[in-house]
């Protein structure tokens, strides 16, 4: 049954099973709180709605008798989203205190009434997102009044927290974090109690999360319109074991070199390369895009150098960006997949396409680089700019990233000379949506 108060006023032996089990979370909602359908039940008020920013705030708990589950906030325009956190509790002392005042005659005459609002328990919070909330699972409630209690060999006696809804995934505007779900509450309240079954909670499960929140760290660069054959970016902190992506755009009066990449201290590493494309083909200004992937040996501050082979080159950039919290097992050093792109002269965009990623957690990275000097490159929609760049002769670089799997879409750019870069990096968020907690056994004796 959904949910089950007993009162005895002598007493309640029980050879059977006795369960309760919290309402699964309903679209947005919590699901309420299922106490005994009997004489005093009423549901919860769902909890508040969270604030309307960066992916919502968690829900508040249930406020009235036998509590609902709290509401996931919905989130803004960030494309941030996160899991949803578990759904408070009234603190036992609470109830403890409330307890204290039942006396055996009361269990006799079944004169509880006063004693209801002690079961005020919350479910689980739904997740935020800036796509939608997601519900979190009520709490399942076992009341006993009675003044003998006699749980036997066969006897169950349990409440069951409800399930949190899954996330929202959505690509255009952010996806939603997972409703946590919900606990289990049970309070016997006795005179004498024996039990020789089985009395126990447990948390309702989580919802899929899929507001996942990545934060890449450009971590230093190069930006020289100065003819030289190696061109180095310096005096950077590294966090040993992460992961690093680098961009390195140069130009040339005639076709221009394909660099290699090198590093001292914790950048002294092996800098495999992802991809390159060439372009600006049409102009005496040829243009180079490459982009490396390295894991940091140590904490040491380096240096990284990008190499041409003594040839030497008008112009370098060099972005670094640091990537924490990648499945650094996947691909190359958590690297997946890539694509490049070089648009037709004259056109006005940079775009690229990459293949279906393998998990929710997945994200974008990209890197567009444009000949004009001062371009303003700017985003698509829904894209975070990490930094950008420009110098004279070189022209511009720009890196950004979106939370979850994209194409470029239509990057704009200035001169109609440009390319650009895209891969997918295996996120290893660990912001999972909240199992419920096992929930709480309230024994009291008058």
């Amino acid at each position: 049954m959904g949910g089950c108060g007993l009162f005895a006023t002598v007493s309640l032996t029980n050879n059977g099973t006795i369960h309760a089990n919290g309402k699964n979370g309903s679209g947005s909602s919590g699901g309420a709180s299922l106490p005994f359908q009997g004489r005093y039940s009423q549901a919860g008020y769902v909890g508040t709605i969270g604030s309307s920013n960066k992916g919502g705030d968690a829900g508040g708990i249930g406020t009235n008798v036998f509590g609902a589950g709290g509401k996931g906030g919905t989130g803004g325009t960030s494309t941030d989203g996160s899991a949803g956190a578990p759904g408070g509790s009234v603190a036992l002392n609470s109830i403890i205190n409330s307890l204290s005042r039942v006396r055996v005659l009361d269990l006799v005459n079944g004169g509880i009434s006063n004693y209801e609002g002690l079961m005020a328990w919350g479910g689980g919070a739904g997740g935020g997102g800036s796509y939608a909330a997601a519900g979190g699972g009520g709490a399942g409630h076992v009341p006993i009044f009675a003044k003998s209690i006699i749980n036997g060999v066969t006897g169950i006696i349990e409440a069951l927290g409800g399930n949190g809804v899954n996330g929202s995934a959505n690509s255009g505007v952010g996806s939603g974090g997972g409703g946590s779900g919900g606990g289990g509450l049970i309070v016997m309240v006795y005179h004498t109690y024996t039990n020789s079954g089985t009395v126990s909670v447990a948390g309702g499960t989580a919802g899929t999360n899929y507001g996942w929140r990545h934060t890449p760290i450009a971590l230093g660069q190069a930006n020289s319109g100065s003819s030289a054959s190696t061109y180095s970016a310096g005096s950077m902190t590294p966090v040993n074991g992460q992961l690093y992506i680098v961009a390195v755009h140069n130009q040339k009066g005639s076709t221009a070199d394909t660099p290699t990449l090198a590093g001292t201290n914790g950048f002294n590493v092996t800098w495999t390369k992802i991809n390159d494309v060439a372009y600006n083909t049409t102009t005496t200004k040829l243009g180079h895009l490459t982009v490396f992937s390295g894991v940091a040996s140590s904490a040491v501050v380096g240096t990284l150098t990008a190499s041409f082979g003594g040839n030497t080159q008008t112009g370098c950039q060099i972005e670094v960006v640091g990537v924490p919290n990648i499945d650094q097992t996947q691909g190359t050093h958590g690297v997946v997949q890539s694509a490049v792109n070089a648009p037709a002269t004259g056109t006005a965009s940079a775009s690229g396409t990459l293949s279906a990623f393998g998990s929710v957690k997945h994200f974008t990275l990209g890197f567009v680089v444009d000949k004009t000097t001062t371009a303003n490159i700017t985003a698509s929609t829904n894209w975070t700019e990490l930094s950008e760049i420009n110098v004279s002769t070189t022209g511009s670089l720009e890196c950004a990233y979106i939370n979850y799997e994209a194409d470029s879409g239509a990057w704009t750019v200035t001169s109609g000379l440009s390319a650009n870069f895209l891969c997918e990096l295996a996120g290893n968020d660990t912001d999972d949506a909240v199992v419920g907690s096992t929930g709480t056994i309230v024994q009291y004796q008058v």
